[in-house]
C-alpha cells in the first residue's frame, strides 16, 4: 500500500505542547492487560470448535488496536482453523479515526511494543506489519499525551488489514442487527465509561436480547471501575457468567428460560420476571435525566405493567 505522507505526516516541531521529539499515542492500546489473551483464545477454540463460522464484533473500536490484537493472538495462540474467525468487524463513530484506519497504519507506543515482545517470540511483529521511517498521526482536532512512551508507525500487512473490517457506525445501531447463531463474540471494552448510565443499561439489555446461549461478551477493567454494578448486573439480570476475568458467557437461551430453570423450576410465573424487569428500569430512572431519557424508561416500565395485566 502506498502512503500519502504529504496528507498524513505531522512535523513534530509544529506541536510544541509535546515538549520534545517524542510523540505520544492517543486512542487505544495493543494487548490491554485486563484480560488474559491466551485464555480468551482457548475459550474461543473450545466454545466454537464445532462452528464453521464465528462472528466477532469490536464495538467502540477506536483505532482498531483491540481488533488487531485479537487477530494476532488468534494467529499465534489458536490450535484450530483460524479462518472461521475472520473478518473481525470493528465499529467507531470518530471520523478522524475512520479516515486513519483506512490508511492501514497502526501506531504502537513503547508499552505496546513491550507487550508484543513479552507475548511472542522475537520479530513476530514483522509477520504482521512493517515499520515506517516516519511517524504518522491521525488528523485530530486535538493531540493528547499519555504515559505509554514514544510512538512508532507501522504499515499493516494485507492479510491483517483484510481481516479487520472497519465501519463508522454507532454501536447502538450495530447491536440490534447482530444475528447470533450461538457463534458470536462481542468486544465492548473500556467503552461504557464514555456513555451515561441509562444508555449503558440499554446497551447491555440490547446485547442480552441478541446473544444466544454460549456466545461471549468481553468488557474491560475501566468499565467495571466506572460502573461497579456491571458484573452483578450481567450475572444476576442478564445471566451472563464471568468464566474468566472480564469474559462473560451467555448461560441460557433467554431471561425467561433462566428464570424458569433457576427461580421457578416447578411453577414458572412470567409475572415475577416482568416485576423484576420493572424494578430494574425503575432503579435506572434518575432525576438528572433529560425528558427524552425519562420517556424511554417510563415506556419500558409501562410495557412491563401492561404485560403483567394480560
Amino acid at each position: 500500500m502506498k502512503i500519502d505522507y504529504q496528507n498524513t505526516i505531522y512535523n513534530q516541531q509544529k506541536f510544541p505542547a509535546f515538549g520534545s521529539t517524542n510523540i505520544e499515542k492517543s486512542f487505544s492500546y495493543a494487548f490491554r492487560e485486563d484480560i488474559n489473551w491466551k485464555n480468551l483464545i482457548n475459550i474461543l477454540d473450545n466454545t466454537f470448535k464445532n462452528k464453521n463460522k464465528v462472528n466477532i464484533y469490536c464495538l467502540g473500536a477506536s483505532d482498531c488496536s483491540e481488533a488487531y490484537s485479537l487477530y494476532i493472538c488468534l494467529k499465534e495462540y489458536s490450535q484450530g482453523n483460524t479462518s472461521k474467525f475472520f473478518p473481525i468487524y470493528a465499529f467507531d463513530t470518530n471520523q478522524n479515526i475512520a479516515n486513519f484506519v483506512k490508511k492501514g497504519i497502526w501506531n504502537l507506543s513503547e508499552m505496546d511494543r513491550c507487550n508484543f515482545m513479552l507475548r511472542f517470540p522475537k520479530n513476530t511483529i514483522y509477520k504482521y506489519m512493517s515499520k515506517l521511517d516516519k511517524v504518522i498521526l491521525p488528523q485530530t482536532e486535538e493531540l493528547y499525551q499519555d504515559n505509554t512512551g514514544p510512538l512508532s508507525s507501522y504499515l499493516l500487512s494485507d492479510n491483517l488489514l483484510n481481516s479487520v473490517v472497519f465501519q463508522k457506525k454507532d454501536l447502538t445501531k450495530v447491536i440490534p442487527n447482530i444475528k447470533d447463531n450461538k457463534n458470536t463474540l462481542i468486544m465492548l471494552r473500556n467503552v461504557l465509561p464514555y456513555i451515561n448510565e441509562y444508555k449503558v443499561r440499554q446497551i447491555l439489555n440490547q446485547i442480552e436480547k441478541i446473544l444466544n446461549k454460549d456466545s461471549l461478551l468481553v468488557i474491560g477493567n475501566y468499565d467495571k471501575n466506572q460502573y461497579p454494578w456491571i458484573s452483578g448486573y450481567l450475572s444476576k439480570n442478564l445471566f451472563l457468567k464471568e468464566i474468566d476475568t472480564n469474559i462473560f458467557q451467555k448461560q441460557y437461551e433467554s431471561i425467561e428460560d433462566a428464570y424458569r430453570k433457576i427461580y421457578y423450576p416447578q411453577t414458572f410465573d412470567l409475572r415475577n420476571i416482568l416485576l423484576k424487569k420493572k424494578r430494574v428500569w425503575q432503579h435506572t430512572l434518575q432525576p438528572k435525566m433529560t425528558t427524552e431519557e425519562k420517556e424511554i424508561i417510563l415506556a419500558e416500565i409501562q410495557k412491563c405493567e401492561q404485560h403483567q395485566q394480560t
